[in-house]
């Protein structure tokens, strides 16, 4: 199902950027780019968007697994036995 989505996706993706081609000129505060692919801007916009979100919950998901894997281990024996 996973791969199912990511196809449609990576699909949708290929049409956008085969469809907007037309250079635009990107301007931000005191940097500007000129003649740059509509579609290379919004993908570059996508991507910046993913990493923002994704970085984060990526580390929550880490520091979630290492909480749980410190749960499972078993208690350490005392020395010398019972």
């Amino acid at each position: 199902m996973l791969l199912l989505a990511v196809a449609i996706i990576a699909v949708l993706v290929a049409v956008f950027t085969l469809q907007n081609t037309q250079a635009v000129t990107v301007t931000l505060v005191a940097w500007r780019i000129a003649e740059v692919p509509l579609a290379a801007v919004a993908l570059f916009a996508f991507a910046l968007g993913a990493a923002v979100v994704g970085v984060p919950l990526w580390i929550a998901r880490w520091r979630l697994r290492s909480r749980l894997r410190a749960r499972e281990t078993p208690p350490a024996e005392p020395p010398g036995g019972r």
